[in-house]
């Protein structure tokens, strides 16, 4: 591409600003959107989980007969943590709750995990201060702090370990400090460790931990699989007699319950894509008759047909790299846009940014569908006569152009395809709106309520102040009913006794 042909094509552009606003404009949304969406799939789908040796980390789970439950007891966490297994190096368990932290006389309610000892080998991350707790540890007022608030509250001094901080009413002392990247397999600002206490200790029933285990090195997942259905027979069969024990790869679960979607947002961007590559096609052949008289008389002229066919490239070409740079800009706003209205449990959505492959597919995109439709204009050039051309443009009568034709009919198929499944997601989400949840939900507001240790888990202790409550009428506030309940509507697992400040929270991913 040479100078001379580049200056003459901002020229022609300069020339058209109505034209190259359309396809600018086409481009540029249609990579932006197509870029977004991409960029979902990449964080959540295709990246890595970002820790050493990720792909063998899996998630354990119990199934009871045919049902899988997901979750597994106290007690039998105990017996995986107790048994040395062949082809797991580790097998840790997690739950995640609410902290009243408090430090330096700042109070912050934080996200909190209970971990046992294994959990960090299972991770294989170094800590990035200080040590981490173990499988000895866990009666042990300990706790580890994860980097962001490290970062943010104690201004990532190496001295913090050492130093003890509030959770609740009871003192912890920190040992360590984890990687960003220890996160990404428990979602919390800091760990404790785990306390097999009674009457959980020895449940079988109370399925409220999520257990992750590494393979060793060498180990398949099938390999693992089956020794964790032979060491599930061997468990005790008083209280779970079809009770078992199955792994899959971390990666999939988390991404399981979102994977159809994005698969359909995927075929979505197909479409989008061919779509939008009609619609310049259709752009850059309207424009190239508008001057098919111009490159008649170039061509009567002395102009190579070569040389006009070049024009018309690089007009595509420029046309093409702008309306990219605005489609990735566009992304960039998409994606953070997107990110603020799906709810914090959206697995991965952390993860989810404009990376360089992002940006390589939505470059890739634009400067493909560009030079395709910019292709296309010039190779029907070929063959046909200047003599030809000149006569045609003074005709009265246009010439039925049966490719214009053809690629405006493809722009409508492809738009009705795209406009029902538009139509069908909405008519499931409006049918989805409509399900009676049991309860009028106009106007219900809900609390989680940490008591503290102060109040303890004695319902004598705590009714005075429930009482209060209850009774309590806010000027202006508009709560007219005010109600207690031991846990949400929609929430399934089994409130755990606990002296500390914590509530229940959702999954560890």
């Amino acid at each position: 591409m040479r100078l001379p042909e580049v200056s003459v094509a901002v020229r022609n552009m300069a020339r058209r600003p109505s034209l190259a606003a359309s396809v600018l404009l086409t481009l540029g949304v249609g990579i932006g959107a197509s870029t977004t969406i991409f960029g979902f799939v990449d964080g959540i789908l295709l990246r890595p989980l970002g820790l050493p040796s990720s792909d063998r980390l899996v998630s354990i789970q119990e199934l009871h007969g045919k049902t899988p439950v997901g979750r597994v007891t106290y007690a039998t966490l105990h017996d995986l943590g107790s048994h040395r297994f062949q082809h797991l190096s580790a097998v840790a368990g997690m739950r995640l709750w609410n902290f009243a932290l408090e430090a330096d006389g700042q109070p912050e309610q934080v996200t909190g995990a209970m971990v046992s000892g294994d959990f960090f080998a299972a991770a294989a991350s170094a800590p990035e201060a200080g040590a981490f707790f173990g499988p000895g540890d866990a009666s042990e007022p300990v706790v580890v702090l994860g980097h962001e608030i490290w970062a943010r509250r104690f201004e990532a001094s190496q001295d913090v370990v050492g130093r003890t901080i509030h959770l609740g009413d009871r003192l912890y002392r920190i040992v360590g400090v984890a990687r960003a990247e220890v996160q990404k397999l428990a979602a919390a600002d800091l760990w404790i460790p785990l306390q097999f206490e009674a009457p959980l200790g020895t449940n079988r029933r109370s399925h409220l931990l999520d257990v992750v285990g590494r393979r060793r090195p060498q180990s398949s997942l099938s390999q693992a699989r089956d020794e964790l259905a032979a060491f599930a027979r061997s468990l005790p069969g008083d209280d779970s007699p079809d009770l078992s024990l199955v792994a899959h790869d971390l990666q999939e679960t988390l991404v399981a319950p979102v994977r159809p979607m994005l698969a359909v947002l995927v075929a979505a961007v197909a479409m989008l894509l061919a779509l939008v590559t009609l619609n310049l096609t259709n752009l850059l052949l309207a424009r190239a008759m508008s001057r098919e008289r111009e490159m008649a008389i170039r061509r009567a002229l002395g102009a190579s047909e070569g040389d006009v066919s070049v024009a018309f490239l690089v007009e595509g070409f420029l046309l093409g790299a702008c309306g990219t740079a605005l489609g990735i800009v566009v992304a960039t706003w998409g994606i953070s846009g997107v990110k603020g209205l799906l709810p914090a449990t959206f697995p991965r959505l952390a993860e989810v940014g404009l990376s360089p492959l992002t940006v390589a597919i939505g470059v890739a995109g634009g400067l493909g569908a560009s030079a395709i439709s910019a292709l296309y204009p010039a190779l029907r050039r070929l063959g046909t006569g200047s003599i030809d051309l000149v006569q045609r443009d003074l005709s009265r009568f246009p010439a039925r152009h049966r490719g214009r034709e053809m690629v405006a009919a493809a722009q409508i198929m492809l738009a009705m395809v795209l406009l029902a499944g538009a139509a069908l997601c909405l008519r499931s989400f409006l049918k989805l709106e409509q399900v009676d949840p049991g309860f009028r939900r106009r106007g219900v507001v809900g609390i989680d309520l940490p008591l503290g240790d102060r109040h303890g888990d004695d319902p004598a202790r705590q009714a005075p102040l429930l009482a209060a409550m209850l009774e309590s009428r806010t000027p202006g506030s508009g709560s007219r009913t005010p109600a207690i309940s031991r846990r949400w509507a929609s929430r399934s697992a089994t409130a755990a006794r606990s002296g500390r400040a914590m509530v229940p929270a959702r999954r560890a991913w």
